[in-house]
């Protein structure tokens, strides 16, 4: 928290703690999932679940909280997902017109 936010702008007290570790083991468990399935048959769905759950957080923090510096390298690197994810779908199954 330290490194993405300007100090005394937040406050953590346990619940915050306990929220922070529940989603991240649910993050990790959920990437587990991901890899076992065929991505381009769910290629929507992750898509969807990229804008709806990692991107959201950090691009809503990047706009309305107070940040620093460092807190761009997870909004940068969030877009440049969702830029990646916007490519396979101009490109389905990665068949590009050189190929």
């Amino acid at each position: 928290m330290e490194g993405n936010f300007q100090p005394g702008s937040y406050k953590l007290d346990r619940w915050h703690y306990f929220l922070m570790q529940g989603f991240g083991m649910l993050g990790l468990f959920f990437c587990g999932l991901i890899i076992q399935i065929d991505a381009v048959k769910f290629l929507p769905y992750l898509t969807a679940f990229h804008f709806c759950f990692c991107a959201a957080v950090p691009w809503y923090a990047q706009a309305f909280l107070p940040t620093t510096p460092l807190h761009l390298v997870a909004a940068g690197g969030t877009a440049v997902i969702a830029v990646l994810h916007l490519m396979a779908f101009a490109d389905p199954g990665g068949k590009s017109k050189g190929n």
